[in-house]
């Protein structure tokens, strides 16, 4: 006899291709992510998610999905692991027993960037998606043309599936920091077929904000360049020396 409360005694009494669909608006923890076959996030999909959602599993349509968050493999890997007035149990606990206030003091290293700069390693990083077929990226190069930084990369389907594919652009400044997303490309083909693309990476990002002046300053020096299909993927890269800077807000 067999209860299904659990995620991994479904899979354990009957079936050992099971695939977790989730409805979730944020990250969660999966300590179950072993005991299945496959996991879609499906968000909250609306009215049409159900045929939306069978079309995917049946393979009818490929998924072309990337992560827009991270998923933490533990909440100890956060900026910020503790929700101030998590624990009351009514207004009156929440309004004077609890600390409300919250200081960022991570500054703009959030999100992806925050994993980057701390060097944990998260279940799924930003950017992450996978599909029915798979691709390679080559060739990386990076070129300034004016004031604009381009990236030109070559992307191939070696798979047996038409899919489509995300390639992404991060930069890490001079001084430092969690490595930014500066680009990206979306791009369908065919089993085989391969295609050169350019990204022009967006020159803010490339900067940081001058408070004191009221505009944007890009550092002088050596800018490190990554080509992949996550935040954590390091298979591409490249360097490029670009002067110092000043832009309007």
């Amino acid at each position: 006899m067999c209860s299904y409360n659990r995620v991994n005694e479904v899979y354990a009494c009957e079936n050992p291709r099971t695939v977790v669909v989730m409805e979730t608006g944020n990250p969660v923890m999966m300590p179950w992510l072993d005991s299945v076959g496959a996991v879609m996030e499906a968000w909250y999909p609306g009215s049409g998610g159900g045929a939306a959602i069978a079309r995917l599993l049946y393979g009818k349509v490929a998924p072309a999905g990337h992560l827009p968050m991270t998923f933490p493999a533990s909440p100890v890997q956060l900026a910020h692991p503790d929700i101030a007035g998590v624990t009351a149990t009514n207004v009156f606990e929440m309004q004077f027993h609890t600390d409300q206030e919250l200081v960022y003091d991570e500054g703009s290293e959030v999100g992806y960037r925050w994993f980057d700069r701390t060097h944990a390693k998260p279940l799924f990083p930003f950017g992450y998606g996978l599909t029915y077929t798979s691709f390679a990226h080559d060739g990386l190069r990076v070129r300034h043309h004016g004031d604009d930084v381009i990236a030109t990369f070559t992307v191939r389907n070696t798979g047996t599936r038409p899919g489509v594919d995300v390639p992404q652009v991060y930069v890490r400044l001079p001084d430092g920091g969690g490595r930014r997303l500066a680009g990206w490309r979306h791009v369908t083909l065919a089993p085989g077929e391969s295609r050169e693309l350019s990204v022009t990476l967006e020159p803010r990002v490339l900067a940081h904000f001058d408070e004191k002046h009221d505009r944007w300053s890009m550092p002088s020096g050596t800018y490190r360049v990554w080509l992949g299909s996550s935040a954590t993927d390091e298979s591409q890269q490249a360097t490029i020396h670009l002067g110092g800077r000043k832009m309007a807000p």
